[in-house]
């Protein structure tokens, strides 16, 4: 369901609820105080979703829509932005406020959507106006919290435990504590005592835990005996040498995920397996007269999708860089396709199926790899049809990324973005 279909549901019930509220115009400078309210009450709502306050809906007349093109107090995104920006929440930790405007029945609309977030519960640490400070709002049903009075002790509660995932199924809550990348690693003793270490050290300890909660870590649990020889990952780094380890994700002493940590370049670089997918080589296809589609027709890559487990587990052992380079970069920073959700991999399979002319070049040496990568036409780097070029001018035209930040790679084959 779209934003605008959406709101054209909600307006249809002709009434307010826990996610939504309905406003006529826009919060002059008179009741700028009462845009802040509900801002918090939104944010601290107890629906665990986005929140809608719908501008241009009067809910006083059936429900009559109100164009607000014209509405002197209008505000954008970044004018919210800006007015949170100096308010004094707890830690620091701000909602977060975009304004979407549409378009219904020929009438211009607002929404202003508060997003979900685990951050609650929000609050002030200093009064504003008649938003009082260390006061806990929320919305209950179609009612905010009045200003002057905390929200009743149980949805308190409710969003403490929102905040540390206490309330989630254990898979739930390792998903939310694998986001928070910066507190996994190890104690290690140094002339100053025991210090945490980020990401922990692969080399030396076979696991990782969460600094806050223990209970949860990331263990080693066997070496397997195969030498890689066939694995083409390894053929990206100066020495093959290469391996892999199976890894465990632990709950107290319960097993709730396993995945394979590869170990490269003669064990010096340890990375999550990646996934390998393809899309179709339509040129290719045609350019060998051929009516069907075969394995020779399919482009092969490695990737990681960085919200999944793997992902997430990715960013703890890289310190969020998601690097794959070891030692002196050769082109081994470039065989990893890294995508931001399901939905970034999907759009890139499209632009890749239906752009090939755009990124055909002609790579036949293999100068930079050694091994089983120069027996055919699979990875990312290979062949006059490649992964690596057509996630490059993705990354270029649909992501809006820099040219410059590709500059060895054109240097290397000699060619340039089209």
């Amino acid at each position: 369901m779209t934003l605008e279909e959406e709101i054209k549901h909600l307006i249809s019930l002709k009434q307010e609820g826990g996610y939504w509220d309905f406003k006529c115009e826009w919060y002059d400078d008179k009741k700028i105080e009462d845009l802040l309210h509900d801002i918090i009450c939104f944010a601290n709502n107890l629906e665990n979703r986005d929140c809608y306050i719908i501008i241009g809906v009067d809910e006083n007349n059936d429900y009559k829509l109100n164009d607000v093109l014209a509405d002197s107090n209008r505000k954008n995104t970044q004018k919210i932005v800006d007015f949170l920006k100096d308010k004094n929440f707890v830690g620091g930790i701000r909602p977060v406020v975009v304004v979407q405007p549409i378009i219904i029945e020929g009438n211009l609309l607002d929404i202003i959507i508060i997003k979900n977030s685990n951050n609650t519960p929000y609050y002030l640490t200093k009064n504003y106006k008649g938003v009082f400070a260390n006061q806990i709002y929320t919305r209950v049903q179609d009612v905010n919290t009045a200003k002057n009075m905390n929200a009743d002790i149980n949805n308190i509660e409710y969003l403490w435990k929102k905040r540390f995932g206490i309330d989630l199924p254990v898979m739930e809550r390792l998903n939310m504590i694998l986001d928070d990348w910066e507190n996994w690693g190890i104690y290690v003793n140094d002339i100053n005592g025991s210090n945490f270490k980020q990401g922990g050290d692969w080399g030396n300890n076979n696991y990782i835990f969460h600094k806050m909660h223990p209970e949860f870590r990331i263990e080693i649990a066997s070496e397997s005996i195969c030498n890689w020889q066939s694995e083409t990952m390894r053929c990206f780094y100066i020495n093959q040498t290469a391996g892999h380890y199976f890894v465990k994700i632990f709950y107290n002493n319960t097993e709730l995920y396993s995945f394979i940590l590869a170990v490269v370049d003669e064990y010096r670089k340890y990375l999550v397996m990646p996934k390998i997918s393809h899309y179709q080589n339509k040129l290719r296809c045609q350019e060998n007269g051929e009516r069907y589609f075969g394995n020779m027709d399919e482009v092969k890559f490695y990737y990681q999708i960085k919200n999944s487990l793997e992902g997430k587990i990715q960013r703890i052992i890289t310190n969020n860089t998601f690097d794959t380079s070891s030692r002196e970069s050769l082109i081994e920073k470039y065989w990893l396709l890294l995508f931001d959700d399901d939905k970034d991999f999907k759009k890139f399979i499209s632009f890749a199926e239906e752009n090939e002319q755009l990124y055909k070049v002609g790579i036949y040496n293999m100068e930079h790899c050694d091994g089983d990568e120069k027996n055919g036409a699979t990875f990312p780097m290979n062949d006059i049809h490649n992964a690596y070029r057509a996630y490059v001018e993705y990354l270029i035209k649909i992501k809006g990324r820099d040219e410059k930040e590709f500059e060895k790679y054109f240097r290397i084959y000699g060619i340039m973005s089209k």
